[in-house]
């Protein structure tokens, strides 16, 4: 079995508007960046079998379709499979009409900030933006609960394909490759429960990619089932 997956950043999209949705496409540099890291990619997988799982954005969906065309080229054997499991925290519903792209930038950094704070302490089921003008914040976001227990739901997709011998590479946001790794260093028995939570969203580029390792599958699947059951409880 396959004791290994990449995980990597979707490519570049288009910043020029912000509407809450946050669905954007990549923008033609993203598209340049994406063909890049494909080719790097390429060089780094060994077996012929690859499944990429993608979160459902557009951005993420159309870095995996050009990274899969890449390597479907070169002799590979591969398929697309979208995976919600991988997919940013969902935001909520927003009123931007009365404000400017750089107020809109400025407000939803405000409540991520807010979100972040929370989460790194204990709080995690603050919903994204309770707290902010609901003039503008019309429906708040996800907690951080609800998001992490899709994000290991994901992870738990990516073990069975490491389980059938596929070289697995997941396509997600910054969030959830965070999320991901701390899940990945609990189940290796790095950090305990209680600092998974514990992580700092950092920057990172498009399309960077990771090599990440799983010590042993079927106690990581057990351990990441256990967390599901200990923060699924209300």
């Amino acid at each position: 079995m396959k004791k290994d997956f990449i995980v990597m950043r979707h490519s570049y999209d288009d910043h020029s508007y912000i509407d809450g949705k946050n669905d954007t496409s990549l923008t033609e540099k993203g598209i340049e960046i994406a063909k890049t890291a494909a080719i790097k990619v390429a060089e780094e997988i060994e077996d012929k079998n690859v499944i990429i799982r993608h979160s459902v954005k557009k951005r993420a969906l159309e870095t995996a379709e050009i990274l899969c065309d890449y390597l479907l080229k070169k002799g590979f054997n591969c398929e697309c499979v979208n995976e919600p499991g991988l997919t940013e925290l969902y935001q909520g519903k927003f009123d931007f009409s009365k404000l400017t792209h750089e107020e809109r930038v400025l407000f939803l950094q405000s409540c991520w900030d807010d979100f972040e704070d929370c989460r790194m302490n204990g709080d995690y089921r603050h919903n994204f933006g309770q707290n902010k003008d609901r003039s503008i914040i019309l429906t708040p976001g996800a907690n951080h609960i609800d998001w992490s227990l899709k994000i290991a739901d994901g992870l738990l997709s990516i073990i069975s394909d490491m389980e059938k011998d596929y070289q697995s590479i997941a396509i997600a946001h910054r969030g959830a490759i965070y999320m991901i790794e701390q899940l990945i260093r609990y189940a290796n028995g790095l950090i305990p429960l209680e600092e998974i939570e514990k992580y700092h969203t950092r920057w990172m580029s498009y399309c960077q990619d990771y090599k990440v390792e799983i010590n042993d599958l079927d106690n990581a699947k057990k351990l990441i089932k256990e967390y599901k059951s200990i923060r699924g409880v209300k």
